[in-house]
């Protein structure tokens, strides 16, 4: 089971990994955790974004990115599911806003029938 926000550099490399588990035939399930505010920019005035990795920073209004913003996270989050299951992975989207023992035993109800 691997949990994670799949924010990494290379996708492609990640799911060639996880096949290789598959190729094993292992039960592979890939949980994509989101936090409600990643899925749509919150309301305000003003953002400023600064990357985690001294990328810089940007200030902007939201209703100049929002759209954008929305497609992008969209694509994203559709790329991560369709190389979940061309990898043979089990495919489950997560909000971080439910609690990840109901998550997980709400998984764990459906797999076992």
């Amino acid at each position: 089971m691997i949990l994670s926000d799949f924010l990494v550099e290379n996708l492609e490399e990640v799911f060639a990994s996880l096949r290789l588990f598959r190729h094993r035939n292992w039960s592979v399930i890939a949980i994509t955790l989101v936090h409600p505010e990643e899925e749509r920019l919150p309301r305000g005035l003003a953002f400023r974004f600064e990357g985690l990795e001294n990328e810089g920073r940007i200030d902007c209004s939201p209703a100049e990115i929002a759209r954008q913003y929305a497609k992008r996270f969209d694509d994203f989050a559709a790329s991560v599911r369709a190389l979940s299951l061309a990898s043979g992975c089990i495919y489950r989207r997560v909000s971080t806003t439910v609690p990840y023992l109901q998550t997980l035993g709400g998984f764990l109800v459906e797999r076992a029938g």
